[in-house]
This record gives structure tokens, C-alpha cells and sequence, in this order.
């Protein structure tokens, strides 16, 4: 048991170090990792509902509202209210211009990361099937 802690503490140290490396990509644009992650999804859907991406994404509505009040007032974000008939409580979520460029940016600096591993897939997915082991045995 003590072999496979120490896989499990190495594999979570691996996971934070590069989550804070993602994240120091996305400093110059002020916004964490997991805004560009809703941002890349918006420029993906070319407009979508907040509900919609909390439900795609797994993330809390209240965290997405959160998330997307920083990203509109950093004038990355669009909202667009539903047409006159339908319910004005629906609003659209899009890219500003400035939103687009910042998202094309970081997506071609994680492209370049990810071009140097070997197989990321693979790679996350040895890592989860050790925490998976792991947790078992907790």
C-alpha cells in the first residue's frame, strides 16, 4: 500500500503542477484555465445558454453565472436577450471579437504544450486509473 500512496501523492503533485502551468497561460488575459475552458466551448457552440454549459461542462450554474460575470465585464462575453415572443430571461452567451482573438491565443499555446507530449490522452488516463485504484483502497 505504501508503493501505491506514493503513485497517488506523485500523480496528484503531477496534476497540480500542471493545472498551475495552464493557469499561467491564461494570467496575461486575467481569467483562470476553467474560463478559457468555457470560452473555448462558447466559440465551439458559437452561442450558448449559461444552463447549457453548466449541464455540458458538470459545473455548477452559481460557478458558471460566476464565471461569466468576470469574462463579460472583461469584454470577452456577449449576451444576447431571446427575440420579443420568447422568454426574455434566456440569454445567449457569445464571444466578443476580443474574446475570439484571446481564445485562438491560448489555444494555439496548448496546442504547442500538448504537441511535446508524448500521448496526453494516454497519459491522463494512466493517472486517473491510479487514483481510481487508489481510491478503491481508501
Amino acid at each position: 500500500m505504501e508503493k501505491n500512496q506514493l503513485a497517488f501523492y506523485e500523480a496528484v503533485q503531477q496534476l497540480d503542477i500542471t493545472r498551475r502551468a495552464l493557469n499561467e497561460a491564461c494570467e496575461a488575459y486575467h481569467i483562470s484555465f476553467e474560463q478559457f475552458v468555457l470560452m473555448k466551448r462558447i466559440a465551439v457552440a458559437g452561442g450558448i445558454r449559461p444552463t447549457q454549459l453548466s449541464e455540458d461542462l458538470h459545473i455548477s450554474r452559481a460557478a458558471v453565472s460566476r464565471k461569466l460575470t468576470q469574462l463579460y465585464y472583461s469584454n470577452y462575453l456577449a449576451k444576447e436577450r431571446s427575440g420579443v415572443n420568447e422568454d426574455q430571461r434566456v440569454v445567449i452567451i457569445s464571444l466578443t471579437p476580443t474574446g475570439e482573438i484571446v481564445v485562438k491565443k491560448l489555444d494555439h499555446f496548448y496546442q504547442a504544450k500538448l504537441a511535446r507530449l508524448k500521448n496526453p490522452i494516454e497519459e491522463v488516463q494512466a493517472t486517473a486509473k491510479i487514483l481510481e485504484v487508489l481510491s478503491q483502497g481508501i
